[in-house]
């Protein structure tokens, strides 16, 4: 999910970052108020949205508006099935969790990567770093990479390595940790905390049951 404070950080171009999250993103939930139709910013974000719209859904959430007043701003908007806010927050959720789950790029990808993770094409850092997330509620730590390193050590997760003798073994640690980011097992938020994803647990789970490690079981 690409929400502003967990993405931004100071010195970051607005612009850039939300260009990166609209061509990352598999959907856009557009919340359609009185107020979205006064602001240039979440129009351009739509502008975007519709540029990818053959490979990126739109799902339109109505907040105090009419069919008219949509028609008014954008007659094709209009066509598009939308969830009313006036239905209820949870009729809301429940609308848009089963658009996205009807995603035929999210199932395919998810396949594709489980697959991948069946085949073992991982490498060990990552397959550890994956199912210790996983025992660890979800939670991966990265604490000074060896570059800003004030006393000599980096930890990730429960680990701890020395700045000379596993200062090597430390750096494979964390490009394994930015290779799951990149490719979506593990998400990073505020800077230092790695959240597993529901695919990042799917995975984990299966190559915990195909080891058959009741530790990481």
């Amino acid at each position: 999910m690409w929400y502003d404070d967990f993405v931004l950080n100071v010195g970051d171009s607005l612009h850039r970052k939300i260009n990166e999250g609209l061509r990352k993103s598999r959907h856009g939930v557009v919340v359609l108020s009185p107020s979205f139709f006064e602001k240039e910013w979440p129009q351009k974000e739509l502008d975007g949205l519709a540029a990818l719209s053959r490979e990126r859904g739109i799902l339109p959430v109505w907040l105090d508006v009419t069919k008219e007043d949509i028609v008014r701003f954008s007659p094709t908007l209009a066509d598009i099935v939308a969830v009313k806010a006036s239905n209820g927050l949870k009729a809301v959720i429940n609308g848009l969790l089963k658009a996205m789950s009807k995603s035929p790029e999210t199932e395919s990808t998810q396949v594709a990567r489980i697959n991948t993770a069946q085949a073992f094409q991982f490498t060990k850092q990552e397959i550890d770093l994956l199912v210790t997330a996983a025992a660890n509620d979800g939670e991966l730590y990265l604490i000074e990479p060896p570059d800003q390193m004030a006393i000599g050590c980096v930890r990730v997760w429960s680990r701890v390595f020395d700045d000379e003798s596993d200062s090597a073994v430390a750096a494979q640690y964390i490009d394994a940790l930015e290779s799951l980011i990149t490719d979506g097992y593990v998400r990073h938020q505020e800077g230092i905390l790695y959240n597993l994803t529901g695919l990042g647990f799917k995975v984990a789970r299966e190559i915990a049951n195909q080891t058959g490690d009741d530790k990481k079981k």
